[in-house]
């Protein structure tokens, strides 16, 4: 898929983003089917990108004399950048529904409430208190750095900008079009965690389920203080910083262990656990919510043509 969108500019030339340009160019007739069936194309892009991100770049440094856990990093980082590249130029040749960097300091408001969450649930404070560097190697740091930015930027522009862009140009004209969008989206963002039962084998059911339940209500909270704030841009970079501290962990710069009793959990115990877990996880569901009554269609409308929602 990602050969034709490459291709597909060469072929159209720099009548692409006329409509008079022919079917048989691959980016044009991508970008329409993906405006006409949104859902299953979504889901294609998803998968595309998965698909990419399998191909063993990470063999040819491990060749050169670099570390498997270096090199696999340096693999996630170039093609998350050729990726977000790609989709970048789609969402700009094709106009699709994309907002990028505009700002106002009223939208800090919006961040506040999603930074105090992430931080405080992702697990980031503790990372920040027993960090030291000291312990840390300088360039496995910056290819994680490197990692995680380019991760965040390329979630932010596919499931943000490209997938809830094309879902909003189907249904914006919907009765709860937006807040329908919204949860496609969402839901989308978290179902690709069930390929964990897959590719992880110590994963297991209820893990993934809860990874799903999370990272859905984050989706909804992402896209909708996105919406809110038309800024892709900041939203990448809270999106880094909450994974950054997320999985600092993964660098051993403190190893800590502590022999714990094995005990058993009765099952009033496990329900209560996993209730209280749902109502933690299921707080950026109602901070989205929240935010999501607060935008306006005219908010959007100014950025839109309609010609843009046309099938």
């Amino acid at each position: 898929m990602y050969v034709f969108l490459i291709v597909g500019p060469k072929l159209g030339g720099n009548n692409l983003a006329n409509k008079n340009v022919p079917n048989g160019t691959f980016l044009f007739f991508f970008t329409m089917q993906f405006k006409k069936h949104p859902i299953l194309y979504s889901f294609l892009a998803i998968l595309t990108v998965y698909c990419v991100n399998k191909i063993p770049l990470s063999n040819i440094f491990i060749h050169f004399g670099s570390t498997e856990k270096n090199s696999n990093t340096l693999e996630d980082t170039i093609f998350n950048s050729v990726i977000f590249y790609v989709i970048y130029f789609i969402l700009k040749r094709q106009k699709i529904f994309f907002f990028f960097n505009s700002f106002t300091f009223n939208n800090i408001t919006y961040y506040i409430p999603l930074v105090l969450y992430l931080f405080i649930f992702s697990g980031g404070l503790n990372s920040i208190e027993f960090l030291q560097v000291g312990l840390i190697d300088a360039f496995t740091l910056v290819l994680f750095s490197f990692d995680t930015l380019s991760s965040a930027f390329l979630e932010e522009i596919l499931f943000r900008g490209l997938i809830l862009g094309a879902i909003i140009s189907k249904y914006y004209n919907d009765k709860d079009g937006i807040l329908k969008s919204v949860i496609i989206s969402s839901l989308m963002f978290g179902s690709i965690h069930i390929l964990n039962l897959w590719t992880n084998p110590d994963t297991t059911f209820r893990g993934v389920f809860n990874q799903i339940y999370a990272v859905t209500c984050l989706g909804f909270m992402y896209s909708s203080v996105y919406l809110k704030t038309k800024n892709i841009f900041v939203l990448s970079v809270i999106h880094f910083i909450s994974n950054f501290f997320a999985g600092v962990g993964e660098l051993n710069f403190v190893q800590i262990t502590e022999t714990l009793p094995n005990v058993e959990n009765s099952l009033g115990t496990i329900i209560l656990t996993e209730f209280i877990r749902l109502i933690i996880f299921g707080i950026p569901l109602l901070i989205g919510l929240f935010v999501i009554k607060q935008i306006d269609k005219k908010d959007i409308e100014q950025f839109i043509s309609v010609e843009n929602y046309k099938q």
